[in-house]
């Protein structure tokens, strides 16, 4: 688990940008509070049509060492539960001696 990672929620607006909903930290255990987000009834799944019985969402987590992760496209349908597990990859180190360790103009000793 990782504490205080920041987990952005936005979604696409009318005009085909984003639009920021919430920035939360994840506490101890790696979660976040449970967020009420606006979707659509649960009872259009069982309708025929065009509408779309769920919202997505971009959920991206950040945290210091980590890369950012990102995922697009996170359905969420109305009266129900939601849960991402989201995995952080460590960023590597560049493997560059530091500059101490260079001889006289620049030259591996």
């Amino acid at each position: 688990p990782i504490d205080r990672a920041a987990v952005l929620i936005s979604r696409q607006n009318s005009e085909g940008g984003e639009e920021l909903i919430q920035v939360m930290l994840t506490d101890e255990s790696g979660k976040t509070p449970i967020l009420t987000v606006a979707a659509p009834d649960r009872n259009l799944t069982q309708q025929p049509g065009n509408i779309l019985p769920f919202v997505s969402y971009q959920i991206t987590v950040f945290a210091e060492g980590y890369l950012p992760k990102r995922n697009d496209n996170v359905a969420v349908f109305g009266g129900m539960l939601s849960v991402l597990p989201v995995e952080l990859v460590p960023q590597m180190q560049a493997m560059v001696p530091p500059p101490s360790s260079l001889g006289a103009g620049g030259a591996l000793a």
